[in-house]
C-alpha cells in the first residue's frame, strides 16, 4: 500500500470562505451565461459576462481542488473586477448606490477571503 493520501484537507480555510467562494461561482457562473446569451440589462455587456464566467470557474476549482493558491488567484480577479465595475459606476451621471454598496462589499469580503487563503496556505506549508 501507498502512504500517499488520496485527498488532502484545506487546512484552516474558514468555512464563510468557502461559503462565499460557492456564492461567487454559483451568481458568477448564472450571471455570466445569461449575460452570454440574454441582453438583460446594457450595464452587463458580453466582455463582463466572459469575465464573470471565468472568475467562476477559478473559483469553482479552488473550492473543489481545495487549494488556498487557486482561492487566492480567484478573489485577486474578484477584487480586481470589482474595483473596476465600482469605478465604472462611479463614474455615471446618476451612479447607482446599490451597485456600488455592493462592489465595495464584495471587494471588502474578496480582500479578507484572500487574507484567509493566504494564511491557510502558509499554515499548509509549514505542516507539510
Amino acid at each position: 500500500m501507498s502512504n500517499i493520501p488520496t485527498s488532502r484537507p484545506t487546512i484552516a480555510i474558514p468555512l464563510w470562505v468557502t461559503i462565499f467562494a460557492l456564492i461567487v461561482c454559483i451568481l458568477g457562473g448564472a450571471l455570466g451565461v445569461m449575460t452570454l446569451f440574454v441582453q438583460t440589462d446594457p450595464g452587463m455587456t458580453v466582455s463582463w459576462g466572459g469575465r464573470t464566467i471565468g472568475l467562476a470557474i477559478v473559483t469553482g476549482m479552488a473550492v473543489y481542488l481545495k487549494s488556498p493558491i487557486l482561492y487566492m488567484a480567484a478573489f485577486a480577479g474578484g477584487i480586481a473586477r470589482d474595483f473596476g465595475d465600482m469605478i465604472a459606476e462611479m463614474s455615471k451621471v446618476e451612479p447607482s448606490t446599490g451597485a456600488t454598496v455592493g462592489a465595495v462589499l464584495f471587494i471588502l469580503l474578496g480582500i479578507g477571503g484572500f487574507i484567509a487563503a493566504n494564511i491557510s496556505r502558509k499554515s499548509e506549508a509549514n505542516v507539510l
